[in-house]
């Protein structure tokens, strides 16, 4: 877990110090983590996953996408590129399959664009 948090760390150029201040987890709760010392309980790694922006999977390892939208098209749709693979998943759709994804779709970007006017 902690090398992809380090992982994370790096590329977002966020400091441990900062994290524990945004979480409220302490540093020496991160620094056993890293030691090997202890393990992550499931609260405290959700926060980081928050903090972060990305799955509690993705920091255990459990999957290469950090947000986790790709994951059921890689499980699907196997060896292909995840545009291709999209392709694939919606031309087995109905129109009204269509239809009500791009309403969820639509809901998703409107929830998003409320949490980031909210945080401004």
């Amino acid at each position: 877990m902690y090398k992809r948090f380090e992982l994370l760390l790096q590329q977002k150029g966020i400091t441990p110090y900062k994290v524990s201040k945004g979480t409220g987890i302490s540093q020496t709760t991160l620094s056993d983590w890293k030691r090997g010392r202890s393990e992550p309980k499931l609260d405290k790694l959700q926060r980081i996953a928050d903090y972060l922006g990305v799955t509690t999977d993705f920091l255990l390892g459990r999957t290469d996408f950090p947000d986790g939208t790709l994951r059921y098209i890689d499980e699907v749709m196997g060896d292909t590129t995840p545009s291709q693979a999209l392709k694939n998943l919606i031309d087995r759709l109905t129109p009204q399959q269509i239809d009500a994804l791009r309403a969820q779709i639509d809901f998703m970007i409107f929830q998003n664009e409320k949490s980031i006017e909210k945080q401004q």
